[in-house]
């Protein structure tokens, strides 16, 4: 069963740049060692980001809810 975790990000009223996707991330996690791969695909609005954590590969989805964005971040096989 793959695994997930999501970031709200309460402070950004417009959608998240690049940077401020992999600020939130390392802030939130509260490591410094999260290993961004340089595989990050621009469709529309749809941005997907794909980082390695605790030897583990996720791909992050940012979306829209109500008022704020939130960062949804699952367990992908990535090789």
């Amino acid at each position: 069963m793959k695994k997930g975790f999501y970031i709200e990000l309460y402070n950004i009223d417009t959608y998240p740049t690049e940077s401020e996707i992999r600020e939130t991330i390392i802030n939130d996690q509260g490591i410094k060692n999260v290993e961004f791969i340089n595989n990050i695909s621009f469709l529309g609005k749809n941005k997907s980001i794909i980082f390695k954590l605790k030897n583990t590969t996720y791909e992050t989805e940012v979306k829209k809810v109500r008022f704020w964005y939130v960062l949804y971040c699952r367990e992908i096989n990535y090789v």
